[in-house]
């Protein structure tokens, strides 16, 4: 009992040999989790109070994680991510809406688009890793598979290509790779 007393009131714990941080930030109930990863300090809320509870949700974060960056997504600042560019992008679009530059019908399958498809296979990597090897494995695992028709192909490129024509207008990326489709 005096053993879960101190750890109540500690406000860092080191799980899994070090590898994992348990922590509690002041001023909230609720406990924090981190770990480093390539100069990075990756980290998020558990969303539990309670030490034991989050120390559990902590180890399952951590494991999935872990598991997405041996399948190959790697780590980014989630300022640098295609998802932040994504919708930085969208927001743009809102406006040009809402300034009678583009339809609505447009922005609406955009954002169909970048939510349904771009952002679960690009959302995680960091937009200077996109590059033409990244496209192709999105092909093969996601256009190819359903026998996309080449204005499908094509307007997955499009989505890719705003989303890099907004962050190189905002100054975040000098250069927008070029990304090749093989024609039949």
């Amino acid at each position: 009992m005096a053993k879960q007393a101190t750890l109540q009131n500690d406000t860092k714990i080191e799980v899994l040999d070090g590898k994992l941080h348990v922590f509690r930030r002041p001023n909230t109930k609720y406990w924090w989790c981190g770990f480093h990863v390539k100069g990075l300090y990756v980290r998020t809320s558990t969303k539990c109070a309670e030490i034991n509870a989050a120390t559990e949700a902590a180890k399952q974060w951590y494991f999935r994680k872990q598991g997405a960056m041996d399948a190959g997504v790697p780590h980014a600042r989630k300022e640098t991510t295609f998802n932040h560019f994504a919708k930085l992008a969208l927001q743009d679009y809102e406006q040009m809406v809402a300034n009678g530059q583009r339809s609505k019908t447009y922005l609406r399958g955009l954002k169909l688009l970048i939510d349904n498809d771009l952002s679960k296979f690009f959302g995680g990597y960091a937009l200077k890793a996109i590059n033409q090897q990244l496209w192709h494995k999105y092909m093969q695992q996601r256009l190819i598979p359903r026998n996309a028709a080449p204005s499908t192909v094509h307007t997955h490129l499009n989505g890719i290509r705003i989303v890099f024509r907004r962050a190189k207008l905002r100054g975040e990326v000098e250069t927008t790779p070029v990304f090749l489709t093989e024609r039949k």
